[in-house]
């Protein structure tokens, strides 16, 4: 293949990365990789970690507009709830 430099741990590395970067949790990359120790499979969860705080971040403004929304509608419409905050 003309890989010479590769190694069966770097395909395994590079998989638990993927694996964390889709949104595994860490119970889930410790049964995948067959770790018992959490520190270890935390070396995988670190990866990517900015753009995990992004999705997060685009997903908290998704949520908070979408209540804000709601709440707008409720207000126009005199709905259950109507000027009550939480």
């Amino acid at each position: 293949m003309g890989l010479d430099d590769l190694h069966i741990h770097d395909l395994r590395h590079t998989a638990l990365t993927w694996a964390a970067r889709s949104g595994a949790t860490l119970a889930e990359l410790m049964a995948i990789a067959g770790h018992k120790n959490p520190t270890i499979a935390l070396r995988y969860q670190h990866i990517g970690d900015e753009e995990r705080r992004h999705a997060i971040a685009e997903k908290v403004g998704a949520a908070f507009t979408d209540e804000l929304t709601q709440r707008r509608a409720r207000r126009t419409t005199g709905g259950e709830g109507a000027g009550q905050s939480h």
